[in-house]
This record gives structure tokens, sequence and C-alpha cells, in this order.
């Protein structure tokens, strides 16, 4: 039904150029969109984990101490758990919240970048939308935060930039790479550039090689 719906509007509004009620139906597919995946009921492997951290893991707020959720520990979207325990709810509160923060953010970066918004979605759809709403829950908050970091690293708004990324942070700790990449921004595409991205994709083949065995001490 979502698909089927997308496609009709990507033709009346995308194609055609149709502007009534354009806005409102942009507003109606994303809260389908966050219900979808904020009313689901154990779709996603991820999920199930994510579950049984919610109801045997994470405390209520007054047994709730920071220092015990680290950067590793992606505090902020314990956090979420941890309101939501304490206030009564059920881990499908937490669905909803996190299908919102992403689905709104990723909404407003489409529209801020593309006036074919709902064709955007349903590529969306087709391609993140049950990678970020069902799996990657914590990654994807990261993610569609690091849009509108990136936005301002671009603009070369660098404090802006790196608040958004330090956020992003919180909710997911691999986002610490995202810190690096500005760095890379005096890179140009000519030979310099090419000798640079072949030597750094050997000496990750190499590396990964040597440390594979113990990535899983990393991750832990």
């Amino acid at each position: 039904v979502v698909t089927v719906l997308l496609l009709y509007l990507s033709y009346y509004y995308d194609i055609s150029g149709k502007r009534v009620g354009r806005d409102g139906w942009y507003n109606a597919v994303l809260v389908f969109l966050i219900l979808i995946a904020g009313l689901r009921w154990r779709v996603g492997t991820d999920t199930i984990a994510y579950l049984a951290r919610f109801y045997h893991i994470y405390p209520t707020l007054e047994n709730f101490a920071i220092s015990e959720y680290g950067l590793g520990q992606d505090p902020f979207y314990a956090l979420i758990n941890v309101i939501v325990k304490t206030l009564g709810g059920r881990f499908y509160m937490v669905q909803i919240i996190q299908a919102t923060i992403v689905n709104v953010l990723v909404f407003k970066y489409i529209k801020r970048h593309s006036k074919y918004i709902f064709t955007c979605v349903l590529f969306y759809f087709f391609i993140n939308y049950l990678n970020y709403n069902m799996e990657t829950m914590r990654g994807s908050i990261s993610i569609a935060i690091c849009l509108f970091g990136n936005d301002y690293i671009m603009e070369k708004k660098w404090l802006k930039g790196y608040l958004l990324y330090i956020i992003a942070c919180l909710f997911h700790y691999q986002t610490l790479v995202i810190l690096l990449l500005p760095s890379l921004y005096w890179i140009r595409f000519n030979k310099y550039g090419i000798m640079l991205f072949v030597a750094a994709f050997v000496t990750g083949f190499f590396l990964k090689s040597i440390i594979e065995d113990y990535m899983f001490l990393l991750i832990s």
C-alpha cells in the first residue's frame, strides 16, 4: 500500500508538478512510516536484542547512573529507554520515539535538498527504511543527525557541525569515525588523491587481515 501510494504521489507531484495538498501528503506519509515502524512487533533481528535490553538490562531513572554509560554504551539511546521504562511504558514507545526522530530528520533533509520529495522518499522506503527503523535503531539516529552535521561542515560552520557529530556519537559510538572525515576535505580528485585512496585501501586490507580476530574485543 505504501509503495503504491508513493508511486502515485511521485507521479502526481514530482512528475506532473501539482502543488495543491503536497505538504499535507508529505506529512501524512511521514506519519504512516513512523507508525508502521513504531507499532511493529518483533520485526527485525536487532529488535529482539533491543527488547531484551529494555526489559532486562536498562534500569529505571532512579537507578540510572550516566557514569555507567560511557561513550561506547550509547548513553543518549540508553536514556530514552530509561525514561520510557520509568514512566511505565512498553518497548513499542521506544520504537515510536526512535522512528519519529529518524524519519522526521530524514524527511526534513530530503525537503531541504530536493524538489522531488516523494521520489526521494520512495527510494528511501525501498533502500533504507527497514534497516534504519527496524534494525540499526541506535545507528540510524546517529546517521540522521550526521546528515545535518555534514551540511554544516560543508558550509564551514565547524562548531555546529562538530556539535551534531558529538550528539550523534552519544547515540552510537561508531560515529567517532565521522569526526575524522572533515580532515579529508582537502583531498582533491587528482592523481595524488587517487594514490592516497589506493594506499588507504591496501593498508586497510592488510590491517583487517592482522586484527580481524581481535575485533570482537574492541566491540565488547
